[in-house]
């Protein structure tokens, strides 16, 4: 699959869909557009142009767009990892395509504030979602490598 045919596969995937209370279904445009991510083929030569690294920070490279997302390749240097942030509206998908990403979830309590409720890897291949509705996150590098 090329970026322009899965660009066209998510913009149909996130058309958003609602619940008969009005609310979007958010469940129906995870499963959508996971199948969709499960489905590309990861060779390198696909996104090895969207790779850029500074080894203070991680980066954000823009791969592509449409109305209602971003496709985007971050790239976190050694030990490197995101602060703790939210993502509101359609969330955050995340797939693996080089190295390992650790995935870190978080959750507020009234009386001590955000504390981590899980962790997790997510490998070459490997999909993961996160929402608002699920709380707040960090990713990273848990590598010495690039």
């Amino acid at each position: 699959m090329n970026i322009d045919t899965l660009r066209d596969s998510i913009s149909q995937a996130v058309q958003f869909k609602t619940r008969n209370d009005g609310e979007v279904d958010y469940e129906d445009l995870r499963e959508n557009v996971i199948s969709i991510l499960k489905e590309l083929n990861l060779e390198e030569y696909d996104w090895k142009k969207y790779y850029f690294w500074d080894e203070k920070k991680y980066t954000r490279n823009l791969v592509c767009e449409g109305e209602n997302f971003e496709i985007m390749i971050l790239c976190w240097g050694k030990g490197l990892k995101s602060v703790i942030h939210d993502h509101p509206t359609n969330g955050c998908f995340i797939v693996g395509i080089q190295g390992e990403i650790k995935e870190e979830k978080y959750a507020f309590d009234e009386n001590k504030g955000i504390i981590k409720v899980s962790e997790g890897i997510v490998k070459k291949g490997d999909v993961s979602w996160m929402h608002d509705s699920q709380g707040l996150h960090s990713v990273g590098n848990p590598s010495e490598d690039l």
